[in-house]
């Protein structure tokens, strides 16, 4: 395969080798049949929990000598009907088209895949890949944000696109970004937190405090009314940037979400779909607007922390349908939405 698609290359002092990390890039022709392809059997790829991958499906059926449809298929392993389907749709809708590469020589691979691989990237003043990562890219703490300049302003973090007004306080190594929290918001962040597209613009007055290591990100959705039109709603996620979302549990009792464990109480009223996992977990509430979105998820945090069952209860117990998994956002999030909250309040 690598031979046909020319990715092996040849040097005199150290033989053939080949590069294993990629990216890949797709012609605006070809990037316009993979969104129809996915409109058309996102369902199916949903329901069937099928995974594309980019080396087994993208490389393999291009080229001049291209894997034939069969051996394709065995090394997809499908083990349905549909699946088989899906993939033999994949497989012709970019079978033999050409290839290239770009070699980038003297390159460094840094993999930000992870909240903590960012934050180490960021902050970590032992490590010399870290080190070296900000001083390739001139990082800067502070990014096109305001109130930096204020000697009152008080931030031991980093903010990246964001408005913090002077009542705010950026705890140590954590990270807003693309976030807007107006003058007269009292918010203070623990350390190692991570806020991520996070509007408060009006409240009740009182101090808002985010605990250590909790990340919080707040998504526009897109949701179908009973009478089938759309409207935009706004749901805020959250979660310990130490915990495994894709972990499954065979105990839902047992499931440690916000370092602290699901218990038999919440376990038996939580909707968890497709697999006991925190991905899974429906506790994310649809509102109407980012702030009060942004409340809600923070109204969670604080109670489930401090573990006052009866208002944890309350809140999953309480309109389910408004309820969203981290799973069900992928189907319903907006992009264009997100990118107009950015414009109107100066982020971008």
């Amino acid at each position: 395969m690598l031979k046909n698609l020319k990715l092996f290359l040849n040097d005199e002092t150290i033989g053939e080798f080949a590069y294993t990390d990629s990216v890949f890039f797709f012609s605006h022709q070809i990037t316009d049949k993979f969104l129809k392809f996915y409109e058309e059997h996102f369902k199916k790829i949903k329901s069937h929990k099928i995974e594309v991958d980019g080396y087994r499906d993208f490389l393999q059926p291009l080229g001049t000598n291209p894997l034939s449809i069969s051996d394709f298929l065995v090394s997809t392993k499908y083990s349905n009907e549909t699946q088989e389907k899906i993939y033999t749709s994949l497989y012709h809708l970019i079978n033999k088209k050409s290839s290239k590469i770009l070699a980038m020589t003297n390159s460094d691979f840094y993999h930000l895949g992870t909240v903590n691989e960012v934050m180490n990237y960021y902050f970590d003043t032992n490590d010399n890949v870290s080190i070296k990562f900000r001083n390739e890219l001139c990082f800067e703490k502070i990014k096109k944000s305001n109130f930096y300049q204020d000697k009152n302003f008080n931030t031991e973090g980093c903010l990246i696109y964001s408005y913090a007004g002077l009542k705010c306080k950026i705890g140590l190594n954590s990270i807003l970004e693309y976030c807007y929290f107006g003058d007269n918001i009292s918010l203070t962040t623990g350390n190692y937190t991570f806020l991520n597209n996070c509007m408060v613009n009006n409240y009740d007055g009182r101090h808002l405090k985010i605990p250590d290591n909790v990340c919080i990100h707040t998504i526009p959705v897109n949701l179908k009314k009973p009478n089938g039109d759309f409207e935009i709603k706004y749901v805020t996620i959250f979660f310990n940037r130490n915990d495994d979302l894709k972990k499954n549990y065979k105990d839902l009792s047992k499931m440690f979400f916000l370092e602290n464990q699901l218990g038999d109480n919440l376990s038996a009223i939580v909707s968890c779909l497709n697999g006991n996992s925190i991905w899974n977990l429906k506790i994310f509430r649809a509102c109407d607007t980012m702030s009060t979105s942004f409340l809600c998820s923070y109204n969670f945090i604080e109670n489930f922390i401090k573990f006052k069952l009866d208002a944890i209860i309350e809140f999953l117990t309480t309109d389910k349908e408004d309820l969203f998994s981290l799973f069900d956002l992928l189907e319903h999030n907006s992009y264009e939405k997100m990118i107009e909250y950015r414009l109107e309040y100066g982020l971008i």
